[in-house]
């Protein structure tokens, strides 16, 4: 089972980074849309909101007592793992260039198909598994014909490690356990008894990691191996603390709205992301060609029942997240800067947008989401960030 997160969360995320430069032209017909410079776009869109938006602006309420009663959000633990505190190790050095060699130098001619033998690291294995939790099995926590590449880290602690030495064609039993900082709340901070058969690995020649191959891949400079070493050291250190700061986020937030009072949920919100779902899923469904009911009986086993009910439960849950996100912006006084709102338009117009212009950005947002969208996530920021300051790590 992977490392975090929900699948389909992840699709529809991944949906939004996709579709915004392949739907613009759709959205604003050439012709239609009067270009104006960046700055002015984003000082029209600052001078909108402080105006109070626009008819798809969300949570425009002065008071969200009557919705949601945040409950203790200050002075909370959250416990340390090795997700959020794991040692870089100059193993985990090593073995990071060796996954970059085998994904960008090695083609399928160098692996070697074996049926008997032991696993081995990097080894890719072929397998199928199945989790219990209390002696029932899992839910979405079983497959066949699985390849994972040993060492890849893309499975939840302990079972590629779990399947190092162990007899090709065997079945072994992993005990372990989910993190508290899991994706999945139901199984997060559990123990967990993985039976896995394997079948077969394909076996890679371990390509030699030499900084002149490094410098080759990537039209780098560096002098030396060790050099290389330390860079990457210090990325991936970088790279842990942001992960580990979204884990922390996520698991405080969970915690402030387990401890809520929800008293309801604002319709017109709610129904916004009820909508926002099936519009995603009706796209998927688009793109392969297939009516709604055809693409989710195909492509994710479900009834148009269950899909309402998916759709209802993403409604409640982004709506709730909303509220713990407005309720303690209100009581602590957060409240956002325009050169913090026009930092982040520009971030997000930057880093990989395929977008004309800012101008064409901002109204595809506006579009879709109302002209809060980008302020609704410097709220959560500010709020994650508030959160996280007043809590405290605890030993485990």
């Amino acid at each position: 089972m992977k490392k975090i997160g929900s699948f389909l969360l992840a699709a529809l995320l991944l949906f939004l980074a996709v579709s915004c430069g392949k739907t613009e032209n759709e959205t604003h017909p050439a012709g239609e849309t009067e270009e104006i410079s960046d700055e002015q776009a984003i000082a029209d869109y600052i001078a909108n909101l402080r105006n109070g938006g626009d008819e798809k602006t969300l949570y425009r309420y002065e008071d969200f007592s009557a919705f949601f009663i945040p409950g203790e959000y200050k002075n909370l633990t959250y416990p340390d793992d090795p997700m959020i505190s794991a040692e870089i190790t100059d193993e985990k050095i090593d073995d990071y260039l060796v996954l970059i060699l085998l994904n960008n130098t090695v083609n399928d001619d160098a692996y070697t198909t074996l049926t008997e033998g032991k696993v081995q690291k990097f080894d890719v294995a072929t397998i199928d598994y199945k989790g219990f939790i209390d002696g029932e099995e899992l839910e979405n926590g079983s497959a066949e014909g699985t390849d994972l590449l040993i060492g890849s880290d893309s499975f939840i602690d302990g079972f590629e490690a779990g399947l190092i030495g162990a007899a090709i064609g065997d079945t072994v039993k992993l005990n372990l356990h989910f993190s508290p900082y899991y994706g999945n709340e139901e199984v997060a901070d559990k123990d967990v008894v993985f039976e896995v058969k394997i079948h077969e690995v394909k076996r890679p020649e371990i390509p030699e990691v030499t900084v002149e191959v490094i410098n080759a891949l990537y039209s780098s400079q560096y002098a030396s191996l060790e050099e290389l070493k330390e860079d990457v050291k210090a990325d991936l250190i970088e790279e842990q603390k942001a992960q580990a700061y979204q884990y922390v986020v996520e698991y405080l937030r969970r915690q402030v709205i387990a401890n809520s009072e929800v008293i309801e949920l604002p319709e017109k919100e709610r129904q916004h992301y009820f909508d926002q779902y099936l519009s995603y899923i009706q796209q998927y469904a688009s793109y392969a060609g297939q009516s709604l009911e055809d693409y989710i009986k195909n492509n994710m086993n479900m009834t148009p029942e269950e899909l309402e009910n998916d759709a209802n439960e993403y409604a409640r849950s982004s709506v709730l997240t909303d509220l713990y996100i407005f309720t303690i912006a209100q009581k602590e006084n957060l409240t956002w800067t325009d050169e913090q709102v026009e930092a982040m338009i520009m971030g997000a117009y930057e880093n990989g947008s395929s977008f004309s212009s800012v101008h064409s950005m901002l109204q595809y947002y506006n579009g879709i989401y109302g002209s809060s969208y980008f302020v609704n996530n410097l709220l959560y920021q500010l709020v994650s960030q508030f959160v996280y300051e007043a809590a405290e790590m605890t030993a485990v």
